[in-house]
């Protein structure tokens, strides 16, 4: 009866998954529409205090292992002191910070420009380098980085490269020696091109004081917002920053391990982290923003992600002129399709995928988004000239908007993971490129993430909790335990029959519901 059993088992899961994904895809739960909102509501309600200019004295660190372009993994340890810096990056060999491979300890100074223009609610500072040095942790970094030193900077003193022995790369003394030619002094150099090295996440900066509730009360969090990072490494160097990278913050805020663990590490003892088990991909349900995001270009926004039946997607981006996400732009609501292609050759814990939006619609929300988009009166952005304010209009006619950069259909080749932690999920996507690059281009697949998003809504509970018993029962099918041999008048038989007159009947209710 154990094969009879299954098909019973089966059919049921099956007919309760088709009932789940239909009801998500017809008929959206509006419980569920509402918990994503309220909890998107409630993080942009989060009390936020930005000082101008911003006041960043003192200690900051990380508060995780942080994924930077190319990829890089790294921990930051920073400390402002009226108007010099220090600047301590670990880096490691692994997404879990668990593998310390050098460490890079950089001093200068900076001081305030002027408020960024293209960064509403940034500020931009210039800073200069006085010294920079490296210690490789490892032996396959120490001759790397002496290979380095003695063919390409020979204006340096360094003839060998030590595992734990610090040497450096740039020097540049506050106070120098004069001379009577009015030159630099020999101990002048500069080769921090030889790593790609550079501080100009330094050149544009925002702290916020953020209020946020908690069962035990009020929790205050400083945050120190720097610059991005470009996504194409070989223009490190040379990139302006026009958005901001994960914050740093203070070593005691509360609920934060990690943060004070990373303030008491030093080039001596590194800080190293516990490695994390890792789960597959699990992309099925709702996700949302956790607080205002940013974008190249100054650009604010939240995400709203829908991952439905058939590999099928919804998106809502709403975009803002604020880095509050206060004041409204536009919005956008796309569909399509997305399939996994693999591992993630960059990040071991991610995914390949590949999304194709079909579908595109668009919301102007403020007279000045209004304006721009009637300016156009072409054909491919809509029913050119009709735009309303507050009024959606579908352009997937026009083969999306030129306006906006987007046409239809639309493919990224995209890296995804998802996290657990404290019985929260997490959905990782990829960073958007900061010199705008198509990623329609599978080279273009990021290597890094934005920031993650929390999932939200409950209309996926049905398909979950039956998955594991289909695993389960799946993987016995071609098992000889599951194989009934029908001969003759033998009871297994008329328990076959049965079962499949059973099986027919739950089928056929399936079928009648789904209609």
């Amino acid at each position: 009866m154990g094969a009879e059993l299954i098909l019973i088992l089966l059919s049921v899961i099956g007919c309760l998954s088709t009932q789940a994904i239909k009801s998500r895809d017809l008929h959206h739960a509006p419980w569920a529409e509402d918990d994503c909102r309220r909890t998107l509501r409630e993080s942009l309600a989060v009390s936020v205090n930005a000082r101008t200019p911003p006041k960043f004295n003192g200690k900051w660190t990380s508060s995780g292992c942080e994924n930077r372009p190319g990829p890089e993994f790294v921990i930051r340890k920073y400390a402002f002191r009226k108007s010099g810096f220090t600047a301590q990056l670990f880096y490691y060999a692994d997404e879990d910070c668990s593998h310390v491979t050098h460490y890079v300890n950089a001093r200068g100074t900076v001081r305030l420009v002027h408020e960024s223009w293209r960064t509403p609610g940034g500020f931009e500072f210039r800073y200069q380098l006085t010294e920079v040095q490296i210690i490789p942790y490892t032996d396959t970094k120490a001759k790397e980085f002496g290979k380095l030193m003695r063919r390409y900077c020979s204006e340096s003193s360094v003839n060998s490269v030590k595992t734990f022995r610090k040497f450096d790369i740039f020097k540049f003394p506050r106070k120098r020696n004069a001379r009577e030619d009015g030159g630099a002094t020999a101990e002048d150099f500069d080769c921090t091109k030889l790593f790609n090295f550079t501080m100009n996440e330094i050149q544009l900066i925002r702290v916020e004081r953020r209020i946020e509730k908690s069962i035990s009360g009020a929790v205050t969090r400083r945050e120190l917002h720097l610059g991005d990072v470009s996504t194409d490494v070989t223009q490190r160097r040379q990139y302006v920053p026009t958005h901001y990278q994960a914050p740093l913050v203070k070593p005691w805020v509360q609920g934060c391990d990690v943060c004070r663990m990373i303030s008491q590490a030093s080039h001596r003892h590194p800080p190293v982290l516990p490695r994390r088990q890792h789960s597959a991909v699990a992309l099925p349900g709702e996700w949302i923003s956790q607080r205002c995001e940013t974008r190249p270009n100054g650009q604010f926004l939240t995400r709203h992600l829908s991952f439905l039946g058939w590999r099928s997607f919804q998106g809502m981006y709403e975009f803002f002129r604020d880095p509050l996400c206060k004041e409204s732009s536009y919005s956008i609501a796309i569909k399509g399709t997305y399939a996994r292609t693999g591992a993630s050759a960059a990040i071991p814990s991610a995914s390949e995928f590949v999304f194709k939006t079909t579908k595109l619609k668009i919301t102007p929300n403020d007279y000045q988004m209004l304006m721009f988009m009637n300016s156009y009166s072409g054909s491919k952005c809509g029913d050119a000239g009709s735009w309303k304010l507050g009024v959606t209009q579908d352009v997937t006619s026009t083969d999306g908007c030129v306006l906006l950069g987007i046409t239809l259909p639309h493919v990224e080749h995209e890296i995804v993971k998802t996290e657990y932690d404290n019985s929260k999920s997490y959905l990782y996507t990829g960073q958007r490129p900061s010199d705008f690059v198509s990623m329609a281009i599978s080279k273009n697949r990021p290597t890094s993430f934005q920031m993650p998003m929390i999932k939200c809504g409950g209309d996926n509970l049905i398909v979950e909790e039956v998955l594991p018993l289909f695993e389960q029962y799946s993987g016995n099918i071609n098992s000889d335990s599951a194989v009934v041999e029908i001969t003759g008048n033998s009871s297994a038989y008329r328990h076959h029959a049965t079962s499949v007159l059973l099986f027919v009947a739950l089928l056929s209710h399936c079928v009648l519901v789904g209609h």
